[in-house]
């Protein structure tokens, strides 16, 4: 392996920062929405909708009687 990876050591721990490599899989043109292009943000919708109903069904389940949250519109 071959790279850099920083960290921050505080006490008993430990945070990763960040790291690279010169031979890194990832490629920042081909995860730009911005350089690849045809993404259309109308896509976004469904996904968007299917989470949220992932996430209200989540909330109902661990806070049954509320608990002070914010009323989630079903």
């Amino acid at each position: 392996m071959t790279g850099e990876v920083r960290l921050r050591l505080f006490r008993s721990s430990v945070m990763a920062l960040g790291r690279s490599s010169p031979y890194s899989l990832y490629n920042m043109d081909l995860v730009s929405m911005d350089v690849e292009g045809g993404f259309d943000v109308a896509h976004s919708t469904g996904f968007i909708a299917t989470q949220a109903r992932r996430l209200v069904a989540y909330r109902n389940m661990a806070y049954p009687n509320g608990h002070d949250l914010p009323v989630v519109p079903k």
